[in-house]
């Protein structure tokens, strides 16, 4: 299976005393004064925000997942940034540990969705709207190919891809390491 939180950075809330770090201008015209905002949220591109995320997903996690141990495991094992890859051998299991996984990020405040399965059992209880769309382009009956984490996952053979590097890798250190990160660059 695989999904992403909905979202995620837009959900945190900057505390008062960190919102005037976040501050920008702005004006309509060239002739006006420019205004003067914060945001009230966490901005995309802000250096701490993804572990701040993580961390708060698992303060959540601990503080509410008593009763939801599958979700509590699969939050700590198997999520990454804002992708999650649960995986088990047991249907029974995997049904569940979408369930506990979507209610206990629910909990706080985070939305699971774009959820991708290889297993018709298991898609028949994702709600449609929490569906990957990748489902609505099935081309001669094969499911479609899905970036995750920078890896490609082949959901109709069950396989994770690499893509090809792309021309020369060069000679120079920036060439060579932009070569080496585009490989894994989710």
């Amino acid at each position: 299976m695989a999904a992403d939180v909905k979202e995620m950075y837009h959900i945190l809330h900057l505390t008062d005393c960190d919102k005037p770090a976040i501050r920008f201008l702005w004006r309509d015209s060239p002739d006006e004064e420019p205004s003067m905002y914060q945001f009230e949220r966490t901005v995309f591109g802000e250096v701490s925000v993804p572990s701040r995320a993580n961390y708060t997903m698992r303060q959540n996690a601990d503080k509410n997942g008593e009763d939801l141990p599958l979700g509590v495991k699969a939050l700590y094992k198997h999520l990454y940034m804002d992708d999650g890859l649960p995986s088990t051998d047991s249907h029974k299991e995997a049904i569940e540990m979408r369930k506990q996984m979507s209610e206990l990020l629910r909990h706080g405040g985070f939305c699971l969705h774009k959820w991708l399965t290889n297993d018709p059992d298991i898609l028949a209880t994702i709600p449609e709207q929490d569906r990957s769309l990748r489902f609505l382009e099935l081309s001669e009956g094969k499911l479609q190919r899905d970036r995750t984490l920078g890896v490609i996952w082949d959901s109709q053979e069950d396989i994770l891809q690499f893509t090809r590097l792309n021309g020369n890798p060069g000679t120079t250190k920036r060439k060579i390491l932009s070569q080496a990160f585009s490989v894994s660059d989710p």
